[in-house]
């Protein structure tokens, strides 16, 4: 069975279509699956959308998305946890990629394309960019849409980092254990008019680059990603 884990924090224009596409997604291939939302605390409408979809809900109260895929995936009862971000929909192609390289590897990733950009071609750009550097430069996982075998799952995502833990799990697999999808996730480029995205990532790649990673420790650091706008 796939466990299907949702880690959410006021994802009320969301996480709904997140949780459509993985039931269409899974109904469509007949494949057994769960869907747990795990609610962080959300104050907004987030925990009724998805149990008026009839999928489990787990509260918890972390606000640093390593710890809330752990608690998602301790109250998991599949052999393959697939963690999908709040705004993101999965696709039968994705999942079918998913299914088939589990038996290969013990862990993978898909990247995404942003569906909600095209009002902003700054933003469509900058978003194409901060993708295309994971994947092709920096070679490492993004959170989008991540999976593992439950049985290589071990300690899970390391809770000392408030970001870029997603990152870090990729690199824990020895090398050949770890897959790059070729199949895309569609995801929400939101960051890139909420936040000012990459006008707030320049200075903080440089001070990243100045620190070290003890700044991915110190959540007042990262208000980029924890100012709570959505």
């Amino acid at each position: 069975m796939i466990s299907f884990i949702i880690p959410a924090y006021n994802e009320e224009y969301y996480v709904g279509l997140t949780i459509d596409s993985i039931n269409k997604s899974a109904e469509g291939l007949n494949l057994p699956y769960e869907i747990i939302v795990v609610n962080d605390n959300s104050s907004d409408n987030t925990k009724q959308i998805a149990l008026n979809r009839g999928v489990a809900v787990v509260d918890a109260t972390c606000r640093q998305l390593g710890r809330v895929r752990n608690v998602g995936a301790s109250a998991a009862s599949g052999d393959l946890f697939v963690f999908i971000d709040a705004d993101t929909m999965i696709n039968e192609r994705v999942l079918k990629e998913i299914i088939q390289q589990s038996k290969k590897y013990k862990a993978g990733c898909n990247y995404g394309h942003y569906y909600d950009l095209k009002h902003s071609p700054m933003g469509h750009y900058s978003m194409k960019f901060y993708g295309w550097f994971l994947s092709k430069v920096w070679k490492v996982c993004a959170g989008y849409c991540i999976w593992c075998n439950a049985s290589d799952f071990s300690d899970g995502f390391d809770e000392d980092y408030y970001l870029f833990e997603d990152v870090w799990f990729s690199r824990k697999f020895a090398k050949g254990s770890f897959y790059f999808g070729k199949q895309r996730v569609l995801t929400s480029g939101r960051k890139a008019w909420t936040h000012k995205f990459l006008l707030r990532m320049i200075p903080f790649l440089m001070k990243y680059a100045v620190k070290g990673k003890k700044i991915l420790k110190d959540k007042k650091e990262l208000q980029v990603w924890y100012d709570g706008v959505r």
